[in-house]
């Protein structure tokens, strides 16, 4: 019997010491490290754009959601990518994207792997790989477009937007709007969150929904976006921006909110510059979608809100 107690002892000492390194083993991988830099001319850009929303149309993405090119007919002096959220697809940038074309801009505003169909769930099979050849496929097509290019991201996109500013020489700009580094406690314990991402992450559990009625955010998906946040850089020093801000909601129950600025602080301590961030006030009772003109609160305020959008993106000061 002792030896029996002994061995189911081993066994279980083996067992836990598994789970903690399966725990504990990090999400990091050199190839969501990498990027490849390269540049286009105008006319490869536009051509790809167009060759990228014919291959999205035959996937039966929906006309509204392929990717969208507003665009001067020329180079101009100044380009901004904008990345849209995890479910959501360019529509979402539409009416902001308009001012800043208004305002002299090329808008390019990329559909992201997987999104963009009439399946709720669609988007569950992208992966931190797929993100990071869609950021780098995104800023080499801004080049074409913009001696300046910058990125803009709301919620995953905003992941994907810090990913590219941090890895890719090129982008010069960045605001993240909701930015999904880490979801609210509310919503995921900080202790589960390495079980989401190897577990969901990897595709070892069957995906599910955060919603009953499957219209929620895929858990495989949300997993990946948070494994690309845990291959930012840990010296994010000798960036090329120039500007770097932060616009977050006290309303919003999605996101972290401290995490939300402790990223980009990070960066702009590391590169000599000011962060400009802003949390819009709670009695504006704006939800996480904030650059949406049909998320909760944001029609009321659209206009002094894009202001700030474009503001704090540009480098200026801006007071709500």
């Amino acid at each position: 019997m002792k030896y029996l107690l002994y061995s189911l002892a081993g066994i279980a000492i083996i067992f836990i010491t598994a789970a903690l390194a399966f725990y504990f083993w990090p999400t990091t991988n050199k190839q969501l490290q990498n990027s490849t830099p390269a540049t286009n001319t105008y006319q490869q850009s536009v051509k790809q754009i167009e060759s990228l929303v014919a291959t999205q149309k035959a996937a039966a993405v929906t006309d509204d959601c392929t990717s969208q090119l507003m665009t001067h007919n020329e180079k101009t002096a100044k380009t901004v990518i904008l990345f849209h959220g995890i479910t959501a697809c360019s529509a979402q940038f539409k009416a902001f994207g308009q001012q800043l074309f208004d305002a002299g801009y090329n808008v390019y505003i990329p559909l992201a792997p997987y999104h963009g169909t009439n399946d709720s769930q669609g988007h569950k099979d992208v992966r931190s790989l797929d993100l990071v050849n869609y950021a780098n496929q995104s800023v080499t097509i801004a080049t074409g477009l913009g001696n300046e290019v910058g990125v803009i991201g709301l919620s995953g996109g905003a992941v994907v937007a810090t990913w590219a500013a941090e890895y890719r020489p090129e982008v010069t700009r960045l605001l993240a709007l909701s930015p999904f580094y880490e979801p609210a406690a509310s919503q995921a314990p900080k202790w589960q969150l390495p079980i989401l991402k190897k577990l969901y992450g990897s595709h070892i559990l069957a995906n599910s929904s955060t919603e009953p009625d499957g219209k929620g955010f895929s858990l495989w998906a949300l997993a990946n976006y948070l494994v690309l946040v845990d291959n930012f850089k840990k010296d994010p020093a000798d960036l090329n921006l120039k500007s770097i801000a932060v616009v977050e909601s006290a309303s919003d129950d999605v996101i972290d909110l401290d995490k939300a600025v402790q990223v980009p602080q990070e960066i702009a301590d590391s590169n000599g510059l000011p962060l400009y961030s802003k949390t819009i006030p709670a009695e504006w009772n704006v939800g996480h979608a904030i650059v949406s003109p049909d998320e909760k609160g944001v029609a009321k305020h659209q206009q002094q809100l894009f202001d700030l959008y474009q503001a704090y993106y540009e480098g200026r000061q801006y007071n709500l």
